[in-house]
């Protein structure tokens, strides 16, 4: 901009004033002028997209198979639970219950099969008392 140029309307709103020594020198203005990046620069900026592209994929797979096998690991107790209450269902017993384990899970799956062995003792008493009744009615 030569010396003694008034800056006006869109280009003087958004000049930044250069101070140098506690004086105004000069005003930095955009020229409003699109700049092509030479072929160096698009190779660059082309080189840089795909490397971005592709180490977010990565890292979204990465993401969703470790989300897969985290969940699959923190619940595969539910699904012991599940397991045993279906075969608890069908008068079966629903199995051991794992040791070893200290969190929330294993709390529930002990307590779940505390609660089995609990109905199955109830159970054998039952059968035990109809059996005793049974046997005193027919020997008296």
């Amino acid at each position: 901009m030569p010396a003694g140029t008034v800056l006006a309307g869109e280009r003087a709103a958004s000049a930044l004033p250069v101070v140098h020594g506690g004086r105004l020198v000069a005003y930095v203005a955009p020229t409003f002028i699109p700049q092509a990046p030479d072929p160096q620069g698009r190779t660059f900026l082309t080189r840089t997209t795909g490397a971005i592209v592709w180490a977010m994929l990565g890292s979204v797979l990465a993401a969703v198979t470790l989300g897969v096998l985290l969940a699959r690991v923190l619940l595969a107790p539910l699904d012991d639970l599940g397991q045993g209450i279906r075969r608890m269902r069908r008068g079966e017993a629903p199995g051991m219950a794992p040791r070893g384990r200290t969190d929330e899970f294993g709390e529930v799956l002990s307590a779940f099969h505390e609660m089995h062995e609990s109905v199955a003792r109830n159970q054998r008493a039952q059968r035990q008392l109809t059996a005793n009744l049974a046997h005193d009615l027919n020997t008296r």
